[in-house]
């Protein structure tokens, strides 16, 4: 198991609005997560890349309000 099951939510939350906001500061337009960048260069499993990919949405969503 990877380092992002073992993490508390309020761990990978602080994760991904940094990893969010490194995006944003990219490109303003659009947020992107490419299987390869999740699975290889963060070496996640698939529980992993779900939670990383539900946690963002929520974190998404709460910008775009």
């Amino acid at each position: 198991m990877g380092r992002f099951i073992e993490m508390k939510n309020e761990e990978l939350f602080k994760y991904i609005q940094n990893y969010i906001a490194e995006k944003i500061e990219r490109n303003s337009d659009e947020v992107r997560y490419s299987y390869f960048e999740l699975k290889i260069k963060l070496n996640m499993n698939e529980n992993e890349i779900d939670r990383f990919l539900k946690c963002s949405r929520i974190i998404l969503e709460e910008l775009r309000l």
